[in-house]
C-alpha cells in the first residue's frame, strides 16, 4: 500500500474486530464506528466528511447524548477524530483515523489462508497433499486446535477474579470492601459477574458517575442495599427505588388476595 492509499473497507472492519479482543468498547461505540464507516464509504472515502447529530442518531436509533458519549470514547481510543460546530443544527466534521487500522495483520491472515499450502475449514487446518502420478489431490485434516482471530491457538479462558480487578481499580480499602460486597450481592441474587468485561463495564460506569472516592462508595453501597445490577446516578436512584417499591407493592397485593381467598 502506498503512503497516499487509505485502508479498504474490509481492512477497517477486520482491524476493528481485532481491536475488540484487545480493548473494551461499549455497544454504542461499536455501532457508531460501523455507522461512520458506512457513511465514509458513501462519501467515497474522503478524509473528512460531514453529518449532523440528528442524521447519525436517526440511523443508530439512540439519543444524541449517548451518541456523543460514544463519539468521545472512540476519539480517546484513536479510532476517529471530529470537529464539532458551534452552531446548533449544523454538520459535524468526522474523520476515520487510518493509523488506528492495523490492517497489515488482517491482510497477512487473508494472504496466508489464500495460499495453496493450506486452508481453514470449519475452524480446522486442512493441508493438501499431492498424490503421485495423479492429477487429483488428497485432503488430510490434522487435529489442530482452532485458531483465534490473531492466528494463535486459543487458550483456556481465564478464571474471573474480581478481587484482582478491584485492587487494580482503587487503593481505598473502604471502596474495595464495597465493591467486594457488590460482587457478592450479584452472586447471591443469581446474577453473578462471570467475566472481566462485565465487571469492567460496572467500574467504568462508576468512574464516569463520580471522581470522588466518597461518592463512589455511596453509589456502590446503595446498589448493594437495593440489589441493583449496576450503579446509578443520584437523580436516577429515586426512579429505580420507586420501581422496586411498585414491584414490592404488587407482591403484597397478591399475598393479600391469597389470604382473602
Amino acid at each position: 500500500m502506498t503512503n497516499n492509499q487509505r485502508p479498504t473497507y474490509i481492512e477497517f472492519l477486520l482491524s476493528f474486530n481485532n481491536q475488540l479482543f484487545q480493548d473494551y468498547y461499549t455497544a454504542n461505540e461499536q455501532l457508531l464506528y460501523h455507522t461512520l464507516l458506512m457513511v465514509n464509504n458513501a462519501c467515497f472515502w474522503t478524509e473528512w466528511f460531514y453529518r449532523t447529530d440528528e442524521q447519525l442518531t436517526g440511523v443508530m436509533k439512540i439519543g444524541i447524548s449517548a451518541m456523543k458519549t460514544a463519539r468521545n470514547g472512540l476519539r480517546q481510543k484513536g479510532a476517529i477524530d471530529f470537529k464539532s460546530s458551534k452552531i446548533r443544527g449544523t454538520c459535524t466534521q468526522y474523520k476515520i483515523c487510518d493509523d488506528f487500522c492495523t490492517y497489515q495483520i488482517a491482510q497477512q491472515m487473508i494472504d496466508r489462508c489464500a495460499t495453496d499450502d493450506f486452508q481453514i475449514i470449519d475452524n480446522s487446518i486442512t493441508t493438501r497433499i499431492p498424490i503421485k502420478n495423479k492429477n487429483k489431490t488428497k485432503t488430510k485434516t490434522n487435529n489442530i486446535p482452532p485458531l483465534s482471530p490473531m492466528g494463535e491457538k486459543e487458550s483456556k479462558p481465564k478464571k474471573f477474579d474480581p478481587g484482582k480487578m478491584i485492587t487494580e481499580f482503587t487503593d481505598d480499602k473502604e471502596l474495595q470492601e464495597a465493591l467486594r460486597d457488590f460482587a457478592a450481592m450479584r452472586k447471591s441474587i443469581k446474577k453473578p459477574l462471570t467475566t472481566d468485561r462485565a465487571f469492567i463495564g460496572v467500574l467504568k460506569k462508576l468512574s464516569e458517575l463520580s471522581d470522588s472516592t466518597v461518592e463512589q462508595i455511596e453509589l456502590v453501597n446503595t446498589a448493594v442495599e437495593r440489589n441493583w445490577l449496576t450503579v446509578y446516578k443520584p437523580e436516577k436512584q429515586q426512579q429505580a427505588a420507586q420501581t422496586d417499591k411498585q414491584s414490592g407493592n404488587s407482591f403484597l397485593d397478591l399475598l393479600k388476595e391469597g389470604d382473602m381467598n
